[in-house]
């Protein structure tokens, strides 16, 4: 099982224009951001560790787990969460 690690920054740290947000309807196209801009606000990347049981790291994948208990932007995690790739 491969183990990655990816490194983030929460949507506490990001501002985007128009006062959205990252979340919305089309989240996984991303069309609602569509001329807006992103600022990354800090420097504080985490580091998230992230097991998958194939060699594909991809969207809608949901074999894709939290290794060990995790902490991300104010929310602790459990585990083998399953996570997504955004």
């Amino acid at each position: 099982m491969p183990n990655y690690s990816v490194w983030a920054l929460g949507a506490s740290n990001i501002t985007v224009s128009g006062g959205k947000s990252l979340s919305g309807v089309t989240q996984g196209d991303g069309t609602h951001l569509v001329g807006e801009t992103i600022r990354l606000d800090s420097r504080a990347w985490q580091e998230t560790r992230i097991g998958d049981n194939d060699t594909t790291f991809d969207d809608n994948d949901g074999n894709q787990v939290l290794r060990g208990n995790q902490s991300f932007d104010g929310t602790s995690y459990s585990d083998n969460t399953v996570v997504e790739g955004e």
